[in-house]
């Protein structure tokens, strides 16, 4: 009996990672919300064990990771108009307002979001269709699912 609950639950908590999933997917057919705001803080991050360079840029309402081109052409306190993803506020363009030139953001971050959604949904729908779970099969379902809710929950909270 305790079996047959644990299962049920499980099949349950499979569809947050398919929601998440699906949300991830579907805003990159969506069109670029246009957004107006100032540059606040610009940082740069090393990490010298693997050698990679970081550069970040905060705005009054968002901050993402740029190429170092967009990084060197902004400054602190300039207004830039920027076209960003519709729920995880990812920054695809950059636009200094009175400069006519795009600077388009090419850091590949899409491709991660593309594999996490891809992954989200082809695990949550594999587990959903297994008639019995072992053990094992429960962590990993453990494992997606709380994997899965943070990101649902960072959605949540950039569109609050």
């Amino acid at each position: 009996m305790a079996a047959l609950h644990y299962y049920k639950i499980a099949k349950f908590f499979l569809l947050i990672p398919i929601i998440t999933g699906t949300i991830s997917m579907v805003e990159l057919f969506l069109p670029l919300e246009k957004i107006t705001t100032v540059v606040d803080y610009k940082k740069i991050s090393e990490r010298k064990k693997f050698g990679t360079t970081t550069h970040s840029i905060d705005f009054v309402t968002y901050n993402d990771q740029f190429t170092e081109e967009i990084y060197n052409a902004v400054n602190e306190g300039d207004t830039v108009n920027l076209e960003v993803l519709h729920f995880s506020k990812e920054v695809r363009t950059l636009q200094l307002k009175n400069k006519p030139v795009i600077l388009e953001n090419a850091t590949n971050e899409v491709y991660f979001q593309i594999g996490m959604a891809l992954a989200f949904i082809g695990l949550g729908v594999y587990y959903i269709r297994k008639s019995y779970y072992t053990n094992t099969n429960y962590r990993y379902i453990i494992f997606l699912c709380i994997i899965s809710f943070g990101s649902l929950i960072r959605i949540l909270s950039l569109n609050s």
